[in-house]
């Protein structure tokens, strides 16, 4: 509800309490809030950056805290993100946030490497498709991809999709996708939303097919090598 529609004077109060209690809702909400919490109404055009959840980052729910995160009966899917990367290589990965009923909808992502002298810095980078934007880090070892204000609304009913590029790095180790997204009821307010994670990885596909190839082959046994000697008798 746009509270600007019935904020006439006298409009609220002869309009019974319902009313005044729904729009009054938003602001009492945001007045009870968290500590250090935001308006969502801010987060359209997308979340502050470092809300993945990865590396000791909070998540969304920092700002829509009302339900336990990953508790709402929705998931996020991740569909190609590649098991395995090359150097350079371009890929292209869908994330899709499912709840049943969602009314406004938005997601930040980021791809760092999972371990060693470089954990927890960029991994390759990010090409945003409609409805997501690429933004920097508190710090300059930090790219996010998120939404953007025309991809927080649902495409179909019940979930969202965004699409993304990414290119891998030219060299590293493992390396891991931490997503959060929200599935808001579009009150704007942190009340009544539905925070949902989900966390990806991937591994240098040359040490994969090192692994592969260090396995003792499958199938029939092989022949026996013992030399052909005589036939032992029982005595």
């Amino acid at each position: 509800m746009n509270c600007a529609t019935c904020a006439r004077p006298g409009r609220l109060w002869r309009s019974g309490p319902g009313l005044l209690a729904a729009c009054l809702l938003p602001v009492l909400a945001l007045a009870t809030q968290a500590p250090g919490a935001t308006s969502p109404v801010r987060h359209r055009a997308g979340p502050p950056p470092g809300h993945t959840g990865g590396f000791g980052e909070p998540t969304c729910h920092a700002c829509h805290w009302d339900n336990a995160a990953d508790a709402g009966g929705g998931a996020i899917a991740v569909h190609d993100f590649p098991p395995a990367w090359s150097p350079g290589r371009t890929y292209t990965f869908d994330v899709v946030l499912r709840h049943a009923g969602v009314g406004r909808t938005g997601f930040q992502a980021a791809a760092r490497f999972a371990y060693g002298s470089d954990a927890g810095r960029d991994a390759g980078r990010f090409r945003a498709g409609a409805g997501a934007a690429v933004v920097s880090g508190l710090n300059a070892h930090v790219t996010y991809v998120q939404h953007a204000e025309e991809g927080t609304l649902p495409q179909w009913p019940d979930s969202a999709r965004w699409r993304i590029t990414w290119t891998a790095p030219d060299r590293g180790g493992r390396i891991v996708l931490h997503i959060a997204a929200n599935a808001a009821n579009n009150d704007d307010s942190p009340l009544g939303d539905f925070v949902y994670t989900a966390t990806r990885t991937t591994e240098p596909a040359e040490k994969i097919a090192v692994r592969e190839s260090s396995r003792p082959p499958t199938g029939r046994p092989a022949p026996s090598t013992r030399a052909p000697g005589r036939p032992r008798h029982r005595l």
